[in-house]
């Protein structure tokens, strides 16, 4: 049942899971990308076969159209390059989107909002991200997302078998404070109680699942990065290099 309500969280918007290190962020992400037989797009390779497309923000560009070339109708030809129905799974969002550096970023890339707001008419997909504290994801992201995720255990047997224990909210400021959801109670003065609870913090569920790792991503992928060095100076815009 709870696995169920996850899936459908996926399938039916932008999501963003958060949680401290080690608290299941990734795997949560692989047992999603694994548990269907379509291609994704995203930073890691969680699958290790050719349904992994890698991220390249510049395909989510939306061609450098702005609300500008929207408001006066003068819009710069773009056609979105993957297939439809390809979902995003960005990893450690807040190294590539820091909250801190918003107005950087709302400078360099002010198609992505655009993107995100038109995904479903550009490639009927949705765009998901983890980050280990929500705050310090890119507001322009974070605000559109349909809900929040929020990871707090992790066990993994035989480096294979997973269980996860989450946090579902609807509501952005109950998921940055960490609310706990309220049991319902009985009879009519319970029901006012638990109808007052949610109007305030919104729907927030508790959930339990479990899967299998079919593959083990690199975890320490950052180190893997930063160690061969794939970025090349001499190709890097000038965009690039401000961020």
């Amino acid at each position: 049942m709870a696995w169920r309500f996850v899936k459908r969280c996926f399938y039916e918007g932008n999501v963003v899971v958060t949680g401290l290190r080690g608290r299941g962020k990734d795997v949560l992400f692989s047992l999603m990308v694994n548990s269907s037989k379509g291609k994704y797009i995203s930073n890691v390779d969680y699958t290790g076969d050719n349904r992994f497309i890698k991220f390249d923000v510049n395909d989510i560009s939306v061609g450098g159209n702005t609300f500008v070339n929207f408001l006066n109708g003068k819009l710069k030809p773009y056609k979105y390059p993957h297939d439809d129905g390809v979902d995003y799974f960005i990893s450690d969002a807040g190294v590539y989107f820091p909250a801190q550096e918003f107005s950087k970023l709302n400078r360099i890339y002010p198609s992505l909002p655009i993107f995100q707001a038109l995904s479903r008419h550009l490639g009927n997909c949705n765009f998901h991200c983890n980050v280990q504290n929500l705050n310090r994801l890119w507001d322009k992201i974070r605000e559109q997302a349909d809900s929040y995720l929020l990871c707090t255990k992790c066990n993994v047997r035989l480096h294979r078998f997973v269980s996860l224990t989450l946090y579902y909210y609807d509501k952005y400021q109950s998921c940055v404070d960490r609310v706990k959801p309220m049991k319902k109670r009985w009879g009519r003065l319970g029901k006012i109680e638990y109808d007052k609870f949610t109007a305030n913090y919104g729907t927030i569920k508790k959930l339990k699942i479990s899967g299998v790792l079919r593959h083990q991503f690199d975890s320490r992928r950052f180190k893997t990065l930063l160690e061969e060095g794939l970025v090349d100076e001499s190709k890097q815009s000038d965009e690039g290099s401000a961020v």
